[in-house]
This record gives structure tokens, sequence and C-alpha cells, in this order.
């Protein structure tokens, strides 16, 4: 606190003080120190309120990213454990998903607390969500991205707690911590974007290298299954086939057979019974190393007016949905029996997350 002279009497007084507490002499200096502490104030309320408005904001956005996250690690453990690939993204996509809606609850709750307590909280709680995103890329490409974005929203909290400190309350150095922030969270988020995608490209990479070894192993055992091979390389980038063709698919080799035929089913108890069925071979070869089979989640079939219809199955012994598990190199034919819903287009789609093929073929009674 600075001391001034009275210009009336010579009294020393504070320079805070409105007037001389001696002779009442009005102090010159009073409005000015006033407005200097008034704008010190608005600029220091203004600073902390941009950071509670962007605690706000993510606090927000992981609540929904909770969802999305959940939802897709059901997603991600279903296909895990339909393959038997011993992954763990499943999990780990649930453990970001809760420590992220954790973070965002408590990035909202303290937003404009005085305390480091609730920011010190976040920060671990999204840095914990990060963590567990390494490495998992390969059955769950998105999961690394939501892994970058939980670590950008703890360095948000970090800033938060940096612009308390003395040496960032000026607006130049506060604005050049928010320009270290934000420059920092593009780069994470960045190399959680490549680490997706690039796990993704060499799951699918390493996927299409054990097809084609198996089928060279094949084409060296026997001659015929050269052909074979060699015309479903041919149209390995094919992404839609018809009835007859050859395709591969979740290290299966899948021919769709083109003798079509009808049968309808037989049980009193069942609404499908004396309804029209259609009988469509399918003949399926392991290309895997190991045992492996054709997964009943892993294609739906649609009728003639473009949408879903089912498949009975269990009314029928050489169905292929419970066919089983072949090992390496074996195969089988089986049969697809599908309920007729009149003549047209009929469609298989064949969806394993990580690449789609379409069988188009039309019926006719």
């Amino acid at each position: 606190m600075a001391l001034i002279k009275c210009e009336e009497c010579g009294k020393e007084f504070s320079e805070n003080a409105e007037s001389c507490p001696k002779c009442g002499n009005p102090n010159k200096k009073y409005k000015e120190v006033i407005v200097k502490n008034e704008v010190k104030v608005d600029v220091k309320e203004k600073s902390k309120g941009k950071w509670s408005t962007a605690k706000l904001i993510i606090g927000i956005i992981s609540m929904v990213l909770f969802l999305l996250i959940s939802l897709q690690s059901c997603a991600a453990g279903l296909s895990n454990a339909l393959s038997d690939n011993g992954s763990t993204s499943g999990s780990a996509g649930i453990g970001c998903a809760f420590f992220t809606l954790i973070g965002g609850i408590i990035s909202v709750a303290t937003r404009n607390s005085k305390g480091k307590g609730g920011s010190i909280a976040a920060i671990i709680l999204y840095w914990l969500a990060a963590l567990l995103t390494i490495g998992t890329g390969d059955t769950y490409g998105d999961l690394p991205i939501w892994g970058s974005v939980a670590f950008c929203f703890g360095l948000i909290n970090l800033g938060s707690i940096l612009a308390t400190k003395e040496y960032f309350k000026e607006p130049k150095k506060s604005k050049i911590l928010v320009g270290i922030v934000i420059a920092i969270s593009i780069v994470a988020f960045v190399i959680g974007l490549s680490s997706g995608s690039s796990s993704t490209e060499n799951n699918n990479s390493n996927s299409n290298t054990n097809s084609n070894t198996s089928q060279t192993n094949n084409e060296n055992n026997n001659s015929s299954n050269s052909n074979s091979n060699s015309n479903t390389n041919s149209n390995s980038q094919k992404k839609s086939y018809g009835l007859g063709e050859t395709f591969n698919f979740d290290d299966l080799e899948i021919t769709i057979g083109d003798s079509v035929s009808f049968t309808t089913v037989k049980n009193k108890y069942s609404d499908y019974n004396g309804k029209d069925i259609i009988k469509l071979p399918i003949t399926v070869k392991n290309l895997k190393d190991e045992t492996h089979g054709l997964n009943m989640f892993y294609y739906k079939v649609y009728g003639s007016q473009g949408t879903e219809v089912d498949t009975v199955s269990s009314y029928f012994d050489d169905a292929i949905d419970y066919a089983g598990d072949l090992r390496s190199g074996a195969s089988y034919t089986k049969n697809m029996y599908i309920v007729y819903d009149g003549n047209g287009q009929y469609a298989i789609e064949f969806d394993d997350w990580a690449k789609k093929i379409t069988v188009e073929f039309d019926i006719s009674k």
C-alpha cells in the first residue's frame, strides 16, 4: 500500500483513502486506483469464467461419450467373445467410458470451485481413461481416438489449475497458456486418430496375409483348389457377389450355391408351419491355421421387399447356422433356410465390422 502526501496540509496517508484524514482534502488519485483495481478484478473473473465454461463443455461432452463408448465397447466385446480372439478391448472400452463419465461429472461440479482438488481428480480420471486405450486399436479402432479425447480433457483441467498461478494471471500470459493447451490437445488427438486407423489397417492386413498363406498351402496340397483360390484372389476387391461365386470373409472361403430349391416347415407348433422356405446351399472352407467357423451373427438376409427376413435353421438338421467349427483346411456344404416373402431380388449381407460383403440373387417361384 503506497502513501501519498496531502497537497493542503502535507500529511501522509494511504492512496486508497478517498480524502485526507486531517484536513479532508479530496484524494485526486483515489478514482484512478479504484478503476485500476476494478479492471484487475474484471480480468481475473473473465479468465476464471473462460476455464469454467470450458470445464462445463467437456463435462457435457464426456457424458455423451460415455453412451457412445459403452455401446461400441459392448459390440466389440461381443465380437471378441464370438471370435474367441483373446482381446480385452471391450472391457477396456467400458473402463474408459466410466472414467470419462466420472471425470466429466467432477469437471462440471467443480468448475467454479476455488480449490484444486476437483480438477486434480478429473485429471487423474481422464488420464486413466486414456491409459486404458493403449494397444486396443487392433479390434476396436475408435478406442484410441476416445482415449486421446480424454487426455485432452485432462489437459483442460490442468490448464484451469495453472491459470490460478500468479504467472498466468496477466491476460497475455493467460492466452499463451490457452494456446499451449490447445496445441498439445490437437497433437494428442491426431496421434489417437492415427493409432486407431493404422491398427485397424494392420489388423486387416494381417488377416489377409493369413488367408493368402493358407491358400498357398492348400494349392500345394491339391491342384484343384489352386484354380478356386486363383478365382477368389482375382475378385478379392469385389464387395458384391452372385450365386455360384466364391469370396473370402472372416478367414473363410465361402461359396453360395446356385441350385436354389424350396421346402416347407413341418411343425404344427411353429408360426412358420406350412410356409414356403428357400433352400440355399452354402459351402464354407476354413483358411485359418486354427479351428474356425462361420459365425451366425455375422450375416443377415433381406427379402424381395428389401426388409430383413428370418432364417429358420432350427427346423432343419443340415442348416448352416449350427454347423459348428472346422479344422484348418476343412470344408462342409450345408444349407441356409430363408423365409420366402415373394419373387424378387434377395440379399445376404456378411459383416464382421472389419469387412462387409453382399451376395445378391433373384428368386422366382
